[in-house]
Formats: structure tokens, C-alpha cells, sequence
């Protein structure tokens, strides 16, 4: 009778009984099996017998007749279990802590852990800890999870190392292979310190976009933990498209304004004037100094959201205000902006709380009729936290793997773009189609009246059918109820 193999239990947490006549393809697929099992199951053996034909083991306990007898019949040949007296039902009390089983090695766990990670490589070494505890009821420790995972990651895509060793070497090729391409690399000695690229696919296609880029900073796991900093813009269909990244030692405000420094040429390379560019962010560690020096410090506008979380700490700010400050900045009228901002103050004990959100956050920054630059309706960074997620896998990876990962991904999103905009039917993308057909439906309802050069008069009927008119005044570009 042929057997499940060991790696098997560890997924189903399916942890059958020894019986006699079970056979192993090997002798050592049968030691690896009783490891396991006697883990899972809590206690321990020792070895009266170990040869490379006889594998002979009793219980630890000396007072429990347990006894386990496995045979091959050669060397390379499957291994069978020739004998086994079952435990007493009072042996003792399993061993309940990993630490206080001599058989749960690193090894053991790596062996165990191996399928896990083929699965998701990004499963954590406290994921893996949560993992045991479910799924063979014995808690492992956290330094073991954490060898035996480094040792599957190192087998799986080589050393940390290597994907530092030749950097050098890695930008000069990508010079020659990828002309356009913006790479550089920051070294002091033989140390790295920081590197920057921008494929030229990303620093083309971001000539034909909207002038608005979105910053954002996430943490790089691993031996050498380093930081991700990205800028990343949205196509003419609101999808996510990132412009340019960096690896750096640390987040803060040199390695910000490094990275503002070679984004500049990126614009220079995509022929967009650096004072046409609108910044957004979540206000990262050293970004508004950085932002502010590099590019200009009216054109930087947050992220509501991180606002609103760091008001809801600061000043205790609930979640109905943080809704109603998100509806203010959305909302182009200064009118309505001030309304929602009322009710704010109207929600709060506190009655100086509006004067304290703008000193905690400038309404130049988030607020959209405040905000002098074009920030084309986007009050969040959500695109840069998909960003993010997307690169969770490869934020495990050293410098080389991680850019070929990010390479991969511009090759399939661009082909696949690429073969949607052949395939469109129709003079815009199909998002702004969408947006035209919508604004045509409603735009039906309304009237409209030439009453000065460029000043028209726009009628629409409202739901108890009489007509309200507004002033529509192109040259102020604004709109006037009257």
C-alpha cells in the first residue's frame, strides 16, 4: 500500500496512522514520514537501529511499548514498515512546545514549509507560525520559521547577494538593450546605496498622459531591507501606469529629493515642463521638503484619505467627519466645500475644530476649489497603493530580480493594452466613451442661451418641472446660479 508523501500532510493536515505493510518509495521517505508524524502527534522516539536497509525506532517515553520496524529491500529500493506495536493510551503528555522536540529541525520545517512557499512566496514567517498551529496543533518558533523560509527563498531564487553582485553590469546592458531607458546607479565603494529606473516604454507613454503623478514609499522585506520609492500616473483609460521607481537604503528627504532629481529627467525625456506637473502623495517621511524644493510646493496636493487618518488620530476626528471632509475635497464649488466643512464643525464639540484641520493640513493641498494646479478629480493615492500591492511579491526580492519582475509586467501590461486600443471601435478609450454617452444623456434636459461673447445661459428643468437657469462664463471659467 503506497503512501501519501510527507510534504502532502503539511497541506492537508491530514495525519494518518502507521500500519503494517505500508510501503515508502524510500528509505528515507519513510525516516522523513515518521518525523513528521511524531511532530504533528506530539512526542518523541530514539533510534535503536539506523542503516541504509533497517530504519528501527522505539518511543521516548520508556515506559510506552511503541515501536516502529521499516525494511528495504536494497539501497535505492522502497522502504516498507515490517512491524509496529501501537502507544499506550496513557504514554504521556505530548509534547506540546516545538522547541521541546528534538525532531522539529530547521530542516524538518524547511521540508514542511517547501510547498507553502511555491504556493506564495510572500507568505511571512508569522504566517507560516499560524500556519503550523493550524494545521498540525504545535506552535513552532518564530527564529525557526524564519531560517527555514530564508532557505527555500535562497534555494528557490539564489542568495540576497547575487542580486546586488552585478549591478554595474545590469544598467549598462539595459542601456544597450532598452535605449531611452533611464537607469541609475548610486554606489559608495563596493556599498550599495541607491538605483533608479525608468524602462522606455513608461517615460513615452507618460508624454501622452495627464501631467499628475502620484509619489508613494513602501518598505522592501528581506536580509538587506531597503525602501521602494515609486511615481506612477493613470492612462487615458484610469488604469494604473507606473512612470518611474528607485530602490533606496532608506525613506527620508535625500533619497527623496534623489529621486525628484532623476523624475525630472524623466519629464525631460517625455518632453513635460516641470512646472506643468501636479504632485500627489500621503506626505511620506521627507517628501513634502523634498517636493517642495525639486518641484513647486503649489502644485503638491495630498491624499484626503491619509489626511482624514491622521486627523481621526490627532484630533480625534470620527468616521462620519472623515466621510464629509472627503465629499468637501471631491467637490469643485467653493460653496459646497465650505458647506461640508459647516457640518464638519457642526458634528464636533469642539468649536475651533476647521481652523485646527487646516493647520494640521493646508486646504491649498487637499481641497479641490482651493488648489491653484489641475489635479483632474483625483483626491486619492489609491492608484499608488495598487502599485504597491501589486509588487508585494517582488518587494522580497533583491535589486536585479525585483526591476526584471517589474520589466515583465510593463511587457505584458503594454501588450495587452496595446491589442485592446487595435481592437477599439470608436475615437476615445473606452472609459471617456463611457463619460460622453452619460454627459450627452444629460445633457438633454438643458437649454442653453448665447447672452455675451463667451457667457451663455444654461436652462434645466428640475424635478417639480420648473426651469432654473444658470450663467455659464467660459473666459472666468466659472458657473453663476442665478
Amino acid at each position: 500500500m503506497r503512501t501519501t508523501p510527507p510534504t502532502q500532510y503539511t497541506i492537508t493536515g491530514d495525519v494518518r496512522p502507521f500500519q503494517v505493510g505500508c510501503s515508502y518509495e524510500s528509505m528515507d521517505a519513510l525516516r522523513e514520514t515518521v518525523q513528521f508524524v511524531t511532530v504533528a502527534k506530539g512526542f518523541q522516539y530514539k533510534r535503536r537501529r539506523l542503516h541504509r536497509t533497517r530504519f528501527h525506532v522505539i518511543c521516548d517515553n520508556p515506559d510506552c511499548p511503541w515501536e516502529l520496524e521499516g525494511r528495504a529491500t536494497h539501497v535505492n529500493g522502497p522502504a516498507e514498515i515490517v512491524s509496529l506495536t501501537p502507544h499506550h493510551p496513557s504514554c504521556r503528555a505530548p509534547v506540546r512546545e516545538a522547541a521541546g522536540n528534538e525532531h522539529a529541525k530547521v530542516k524538518w520545517v524547511e521540508l514542511m514549509v517547501r510547498k507553502k512557499l511555491q504556493e506564495k512566496i510572500e507568505t511571512t514567517a508569522t504566517d507560516l507560525m499560524k500556519w503550523f498551529a493550524g494545521t498540525i496543533k504545535n506552535p513552532f518558533s518564530y527564529s525557526k520559521c524564519v531560517s527555514a523560509r530564508a532557505r527555500v527563498v535562497e534555494e528557490s531564487k539564489g542568495a540576497p547577494e547575487a542580486g546586488y553582485t552585478h549591478l554595474h553590469t545590469y544598467c549598462r546592458v539595459v542601456h544597450e538593450t532598452n535605449p531611452g531607458s533611464i537607469i541609475e546607479l548610486e554606489c559608495n565603494g563596493n556599498v550599495f546605496v541607491n538605483i533608479f529606473f525608468a524602462f522606455n516604454a513608461s517615460v513615452n507613454g507618460f508624454a501622452h498622459f495627464r501631467s499628475l503623478l502620484v509619489l508613494d514609499g513602501a518598505h522592501i522585506r528581506g536580509k538587506y531591507e531597503c525602501c521602494l520609492l515609486g511615481a506612477i500616473a493613470r492612462d487615458a483609460n484610469a488604469q494604473c501606469f507606473p512612470v518611474a521607481y528607485a530602490v533606496v537604503d532608506a525613506e527620508n528627504k535625500k533619497n527623496w529629493e534623489w529621486f525628484l532629481v532623476l523624475l525630472k529627467c524623466v519629464c525631460d525625456a517625455a518632453h513635460v515642463p516641470h512646472d506643468m506637473i501636479t504632485i500627489m502623495s500621503d506626505r511620506d517621511k521627507g517628501l513634502i521638503p523634498a517636493v517642495s524644493k525639486e518641484f513647486d510646493d503649489d502644485r503638491h496636493a495630498y491624499c484626503v484619505r491619509q489626511v482624514s487618518d491622521n486627523l481621526l488620530k490627532s484630533l480625534r476626528v470620527n468616521k462620519e467627519q472623515a466621510k464629509m471632509l472627503l465629499e468637501a475635497a471631491r467637490n469643485t464649488s467653493e460653496i459646497v466645500f465650505d458647506y461640508y466643512m459647516q457640518r464638519v464643525a457642526d458634528f464636533s464639540k469642539d468649536k475651533n475644530i476647521v481652523e485646527k484641520i487646516f493647520e494640521k493640513a493646508d486646504k491649498r493641498h487637499w481641497g479641490q476649489p482651493h488648489f491653484p494646479s489641475p489635479r483632474y478629480e483625483k483626491v486619492t493615492s489609491q492608484v499608488a497603493e495598487s502599485m504597491n500591492n501589486r509588487f508585494l511579491k517582488a518587494r522580497g526580492m533583491s535589486p536585479i530580480p525585483l526591476i526584471e519582475e517589474y520589466r515583465g509586467w510593463l511587457q505584458r501590461w503594454h501588450t495587452k493594452r496595446r491589442d485592446a486600443a487595435d481592437a477599439q471601435v470608436g475615437d476615445h478609450p473606452e472609459v471617456v466613451e463611457d463619460i460622453l454617452t452619460i454627459t450627452l444623456q444629460l445633457a438633454r434636459k438643458y437649454s442653453i442661451r448665447k447672452v455675451a461673447r463667451d457667457v451663455y445661459e444654461v436652462y434645466l428643468n428640475d424635478s417639480q418641472g420648473r426651469w432654473q437657469p444658470l450663467r455659464a462664463e467660459f473666459e472666468e471659467r466659472k458657473v453663476v446660479c442665478n
